[in-house]
């Protein structure tokens, strides 16, 4: 009977604290599904804290950290998330990687993404990382061209968004207490709900304090990301629905994109846009230049990702708009991209999650052309981009100063707005084919040197086999001149200048003219390319690696003539035996015409035959005392054309 009684006292505590493990958990996953993620951690939290795992419980505690940008939090449960058996979505993988990063591990974040990219080998993100596993190092090349500095205006809040209003203010969003101490919150972040500040930009680039900006325009939810027209008169801005109670079939309270104009001193007429939707979120509104295109966010149905940046023809006057296009999959991932900016010379800064960077979002850089959106994404590297979320990039009118924000460690709130000064600008890949002037034949291993306006070796590069040849140039020297040099093996030893401003110093090609040389039955391509003396190790055949540069001269010849035939002879000095020296001659003249065999030559283009110390160019035959120098002379390796 006692053993009875202790049985059924400890199925009862089992009981009761599974009963409590369930409790909770269905209290967090109801916060879970109603997005609000903040509150969702606490619930999950005390059932981590009892000793229950699973994939789901780590999964769902991991994303409320992930979704809310807290990703050093968002690590720890997701390492607890892999340390458990069982499938794990790939997606997860991606997310993890991106934790990794914001602990700075990169090794093991680059692990995870290998292990996602086979796993979702179509997925966006994968393509871009194996097609670009080298990203760290090019990310390297276009950091370190800007001076930061948090900012005064900050507080312990979210302070984010920035616009330039009239040239003598910035307008941005802040979830600090208002002045009425009164403010809801939002149930994703538990922050304050955002409302629209401004404060004087001095020349100095220094600001005035914060004041409410526009309180005709502040409702008791969401109001940030403005851009305004150039007038002054016309702001767009994001907002929460006004139906903002009511959540959409993702179960979220839709943002959309609003107008307002300025008249009789005050900001009114406050109208949605056409293409806005209680079914989807459009937000993060920004102008071109000419104020003829909005650009902004939206995860509208048919994008490629989370969210997407769109575009639309816009006339601020009269209120009328076109159909929103979707800047294309070179663009967009299926990641997130957000908070787009452009600038007058049509450069378009936006941030995103699913191009490779340095952990949450980073902001990248692309060239958009009224009929291309096909330009190089390019990450803009750091101090701008860090492990965190950086976004919200945004450069005055022909200045080096600007704002982005971030939420990066060290800064006063949540999100902090940071200024800038660009050292340097962007470094500029430059991409070009070199082509014969006789054949119009691409010309393969040209050796290519690139000089600035002072005749600076700027870069150096070879064509490949197609004759293409890329170089990062820095593009401090926009508006003056780069000359661009060829010399090619095979062809005379001129050399031809380009000056940038006939080309195209972003992704593109132009040719190179080269002056191909004569060659006639009979010749050595070693004596017309000057080829070095073939070395191969005392006493061996094969051909050495460092060696190959030379005979890719050859191979270039015999590329470019598919007819030629070529008799390959190799000589040696008279030290040695006469006998060795020929049986040794013979095997590095058959190994080099293997060489070109394994280069994609055709073996009946060539012969080969090693001729030891019968052919001596001087008097340095055996017992005649002779320099090193004159020894060198009879080593010798020749290309001898047949036809």
């Amino acid at each position: 009977m006692k053993k009875i009684y202790i049985i059924t006292l400890l199925s009862l505590a089992v009981s009761s604290f599974s009963q409590g493990i369930d409790s909770k958990l269905i209290k967090g996953n109801k916060l879970y599904d109603e997005k609000a993620y903040s509150e969702s951690m606490a619930a999950y939290e005390k059932v981590a804290s009892s000793g229950f795992k699973s994939i789901e419980l780590f999964e769902k505690l991991g994303d409320a950290y992930f979704f809310n940008s807290e990703f050093s939090e968002a690590n720890k449960w997701y390492t607890e998330l892999f340390g458990l058996i069982g499938f794990i979505d790939p997606i997860y993988y991606y997310r993890y990687s991106q934790t990794l990063k914001s602990i700075g591990d990169d090794k093991n974040a680059n692990d995870y993404l290998s292990q996602f990219s086979k796993l979702s080998n179509t997925d966006s993100r994968a393509v871009e990382y194996v097609d670009n596993k080298n990203y760290l190092s090019q990310i390297k090349d276009n950091s370190e061209r800007y001076d930061i500095k948090d900012l005064d205006i900050n507080t312990a809040y979210s302070d984010y968004g920035v616009a330039i209003y009239q040239d003598r203010s910035i307008v941005f969003a802040s979830s600090r207490i208002p002045e009425n101490g009164k403010s809801d919150k939002d149930g994703w972040t538990l922050d304050n709900y955002s409302s629209l500040y401004s404060a004087m930009l001095s020349k100095d680039g220094s600001l005035g304090n914060a004041q409410p900006f526009a309180s005709e325009l502040h409702t008791k939810y969401h109001e940030s990301n403005p851009t305004f027209s150039n007038d002054g008169k016309v702001v767009f801005f994001t907002r929460n629905s006004d139906k903002a109670q009511k959540v959409n079939s993702m179960n979220v309270v839709p943002l959309k994109i609003y107008k307002s104009t300025f008249e009789n001193g005050k900001w009114g007429n406050v109208v949605e846009l056409p293409f806005n939707s209680e079914d989807f979120s459009c937000a993060h509104p920004a102008l071109s230049a000419d104020n003829k295109i909005l650009y902004f966010t939206s995860n509208m149905p048919g994008g490629f990702g989370n969210s997407d940046i769109y575009r639309v023809s816009v006339d601020v006057k009269t209120n009328t708009y076109g159909k929103p296009v979707n800047l294309g999959k070179n663009i967009n991932t299926q990641g997130k991209e957000a908070f787009p900016w452009i600038s007058a010379d049509n450069k378009l800064y936006f941030a995103s999650d699913g191009h490779l960077g340095l952990g949450g979002l980073d902001v990248f850089r692309t060239t958009i052309l009224k009929d291309d959106l096909n330009s190089k994404v390019e990450n803009i590297g750091k101090p701008i981009n860090s492990s965190f979320d950086d976004f919200g990039f945004l450069q005055l009118d022909n200045s080096d100063f600007g704002f982005f924000t971030s939420n990066r460690d060290g800064g006063k709130g949540k999100d902090d707005i940071y200024s800038f000064t660009e050292d340097r600008e962007f470094a500029v890949e430059m991409e070009y084919m070199v082509v014969s002037k006789e054949t119009q034949k691409a010309v393969a291993h040209a050796e290519i040197t690139i000089y600035d306006k002072n005749h600076t070796v700027v870069g150096t590069t070879k064509t490949d086999r197609n004759g293409l040849f890329k170089a990062i140039v820095d593009s401090s020297t926009k508006g003056k001149t780069y000359y661009v040099k060829g010399i090619a093996s095979g062809y005379e030893k001129e050399e031809v200048v380009v000056e940038s401003n006939d080309i195209n110093l972003k992704k593109g090609t132009i040719l190179l003219n080269l002056p191909k040389i004569l060659i006639t039955k009979g010749s050595d391509i070693a004596k017309i390319l000057s080829i070095k003396e073939i070395l191969f190790d005392t006493g061996k055949s094969n051909v050495r690696v460092d060696m190959e540069v030379e005979l890719e001269k050859v191979l270039t010849v015999l590329e470019q003539n598919p007819n030629m035939k070529i008799d390959i002879r190799s000589h040696t000095d008279s030290r040695g035996s006469a006998a060795s020296n020929k049986l040794l001659s013979d095997k590095r003249a058959k190994a080099t015409r293997l060489w070109f065999i394994s280069s994609g030559i055709n073996a009946t283009r060539l012969t080969a035959k090693g001729y030891g110390e019968e052919r001596l160019l001087n008097k340095c035959s055996d017992g005649v005392k002779c320099t090193e120098e004159e020894h060198q002379m009879n080593r010798r390796s020749e290309f001898i054309v047949l036809n």
